[in-house]
């Protein structure tokens, strides 16, 4: 409502022109510091040196040598990634840090992409806030003792990647919306398909995401079914072509049904009922404890509703008594950050995104309910298409850990565009919105930007104490990598010793084996293989609890470790409590592992001995001189 106070309203409503002017050159300044701050806090520190991340380094080294995904190559996920890291293999050589360099580059395109698209339809501080917090927080911070959460080295390229294709689709997606050309549609549908040989997970939130805003979208311009229909075949086509030209690819080096069936194999996987019912899926959605999730989900949410409201509330009062200015705004941002030092540990920091699918349910309907209930222009009927796009596609993406949704693990890249979302909503809808009754939002923002501040801060700070303790080197030159120092890191009670442990691996390793010999490192450290440059005769199998599974247990592991006998056997230790199958050879894979104590004979041991809760260490054995492929 209009102030009726005597005192007359600020003649500035909300951010200045001149602010915007100045965040329009201040703001990708701001961006490029933290991101080069953050670089520099992690360089070769991104990694976790034994877990995951060597499947990333290994498949695409094997495919630069000759060996093709899936025939030659065991791996879940899609083409893309294999074979875009292969390349530059193949013109650059091995080395985890040119492939670490050319996702620094797609980390600054997706940055420049973000903020552009955000800047067209928001303000500059919006754009700045947004692509800082995807920079610093999620393509480059490190928020738990494992690495392997962010853009750099992750565990997976594949989600990454399709998180990129995701918004450079979004970004054409919006530019559709104001001027629906066949050439935007086209790229749309092929930049789609792309995204299909990334992760599903991304491309069921795009593709979902994606169709409501197509058809709200053909309803906006008014198109005619003939249209529709014209626009629908083009999308399709631009949509599988990609796919098509991977099973071209595929099928002049393996039959065609092999080369079909081998590209549905990520889809296959994705949807196998026993891995869903395993204990680590259930703990990632959040349905092992789903009635304590909800709850606390709950509170979260009741506190940022409060929050917000309070916030509303208070600049609300402020303007109608005129006071609404720098008296109040200012010291009131300069307390927050005080008040957030004193209460730093009561305040959950890695937890406060936990309402987030709530949040963007709730702004799903505050857009319906606006766009029904106000006379909007044509500009903003494109703005709030796309951001009712982009809630849909946070929200979808949200799926795999919807009730215990956090920063750190897979959050890293799928909380993002939801924390994008809530962004545009603190500094861009509700500033419009309030904006609209006449009300100053000077206490509003500066509040708001001070609350911002304190959490990008704390974060950075939250991925500096991990970052800082990687001190210890394992490998050499472009496959160098940081771990933990012994004391740094609590490891099941007992010092940290996986770096150590592992160089002397290395070392042995490269002086007594021969440079030819094959060797199969069990259960999953294929880094091993790939920092020694030693083929996997078993086409680099993970078996991990999940990969055990998915190949269908033991009898194809035995298959390939009989047609294929290794010259060489590295076991190491990893545990795996959270998937309810602790132990390699005693909990999972007990024939493997029987097999090749009786066709193996162990040359050395270095730390303790593995799979028996003593600590870190791993067994070298070399193939008995009378085994054979048939050996039983």
């Amino acid at each position: 409502m209009k102030s009726t106070s005597p005192h007359p309203p600020p003649s500035t409503k909300g951010p200045s022109e001149r602010f915007q002017t100045v965040m329009a050159w201040v703001g990708p300044v701001v961006v490029f510091i933290g991101g080069g701050l953050m670089l520099w806090l992690s360089w070769q520190r991104w990694a976790d040196v034994l877990i995951d991340f060597g499947n990333q380094l290994y498949i695409p080294w094997r495919i630069a040598e000759g060996e093709v995904l899936y025939r030659d190559l065991f791996y879940v996920f899609g083409v893309l990634s294999p074979y875009l890291h292969a390349l530059i293999f193949k013109l650059a050589g091995p080395g985890a840090l040119y492939i670490s360099l050319f996702n620094i580059g797609l980390t600054i395109a997706l940055t420049v992409v973000l903020y552009r698209m955000v800047s067209s339809i928001c303000s500059a501080w919006t754009a700045t806030l947004g692509a800082l917090l995807f920079l610093v927080i999620h393509a480059l911070g490190h928020h738990r003792y494992l690495a392997n959460f962010n853009f750099i080295q992750p565990y997976s390229y594949d989600l990454t990647h399709g998180i990129l294709l995701a918004f450079i689709t979004l970004a054409v997606f919006l530019e559709y919306i104001k001027f629906p050309t066949t050439k935007r549609l086209l790229a749309i549908g092929f930049l789609s398909g792309l995204t299909l040989l990334t992760k599903i997970e991304v491309m069921f939130a795009l593709g979902l995401a994606g169709a409501a805003g197509l058809g709200i979208v053909f309803r906006f311009h008014r198109m005619d079914g003939r249209r529709i229909a014209m626009n629908l075949l083009a999308l399709s086509t631009a949509f599988f072509l990609p796919a098509l030209l991977a099973l071209c690819y595929f099928a002049t080096l393996m039959p065609l049904a092999d080369a079909f069936s081998n590209l549905l194999l990520p889809i296959e996987y994705s949807l196998n009922p026993e891995v869903k019912n395993l204990p680590y899926y259930k703990l990632l959605m959040g349905t092992n404890a789903l009635g304590r999730n909800l709850i606390f989900m709950f509170l979260y949410l009741m506190v940022f509703i409060l929050m917000v409201s309070g916030i509303v509330f208070i600049n609300q009062k402020l303007d109608e008594s005129g006071r609404n200015d720098w008296r109040f705004g200012l010291p009131t941002a300069v307390l927050i950050p005080l008040l957030s030092w004193y209460f730093f540990w009561a305040i959950p920091w890695k937890w406060i995104l936990n309402p987030l699918p709530f949040i963007m349910i709730g702004i799903f309907i505050a857009i319906i309910w606006h766009v029904k209930s106000r006379s909007l222009s044509d500009r903003e009927h494109q703005k709030y298409i796309f951001l009712l796009v982009l809630t849909l596609f946070s929200l979808f993406l949200l799926s795999k850990i919807f009730f215990n949704t956090v920063i750190y693990h897979y959050g890293f890249a799928l909380t993002f565009p939801a924390s994008l979302m809530v962004i545009i909503l603190v500094t861009d809808l509700l500033p419009d919105w309030i904006r609209r009754d006449n009300v100053s939002t000077f206490f509003y923002t500066m509040t708001t930007a001070s609350l911002f501040a304190v959490y990008l801060f704390v974060m950075v700070y939250d991925s500096y104490l991990y970052y800082s303790k990687k001190v210890i080197p394992v490998g050499e030159g472009v496959d160098r990598f940081y771990e933990y120092a012994p004391n740094s890191r609590p490891h099941f009670g007992r010092p940290y010793m996986e770096p150590i442990v592992t160089r002397y691996l290395l070392e042995y390793m490269e002086e007594n084996l021969e440079p030819e010999a094959k060797v199969a490192v069990f259960p999953d450290s294929v880094m091993i293989n790939y920092l020694t440059r030693h083929k996997d005769p078993i086409k680099g199998f993970l078996v991990n609890p999940l990969t055990w599974i998915l190949i269908g247990g033991d009898p194809p592991l035995l298959e390939q470790l009989k047609a294929n006998p290794p010259d060489y056997i590295v076991l190491v230790e990893r545990q795996y409590p959270e998937w309810g199958m602790e132990h390699f050879g005693k909990d999972f894979a007990q024939t493997v592992y029987q097999w090749i104590m009786e066709n193996y004979s162990r040359e050395k041991k270095i730390g303790a001995i593995p799979f028996t809760k003593s600590g870190f260490g791993a067994l070298v054995y070399k193939m008995k001189e009378h085994s054979n492929s048939s050996s039983s």
